[in-house]
């Protein structure tokens, strides 16, 4: 009965562990430079996490967000 119940329910979207980042390993990652970083993360075009006065990206998320966004620019 367990079994029928969970596959009845609707499946989710598989999402990966964060793998955060500093501003050097996203730029050598990404392959641009840590200006285009500042200016992405300035506007709002990346997700980024800042703790204290240090700031982290979660790579996956970043990665998401510069896809979401070149498929708006581009519809």
């Amino acid at each position: 009965m367990f079994t029928e119940a969970v596959k009845s329910l609707p499946a989710k979207e598989v999402t990966q562990a964060p793998h955060i980042v500093n501003g050097n390993t996203l730029t050598s990652e990404l392959g641009v430079t840590i200006q285009t970083i500042i200016r992405w993360r300035n506007k709002n075009k990346i997700p980024f996490l800042k703790i204290g006065s240090s700031i982290r990206y979660d790579l996956n998320a970043v990665i998401k967000a510069l896809e979401v966004g070149s498929k708006k620019k581009g519809a």
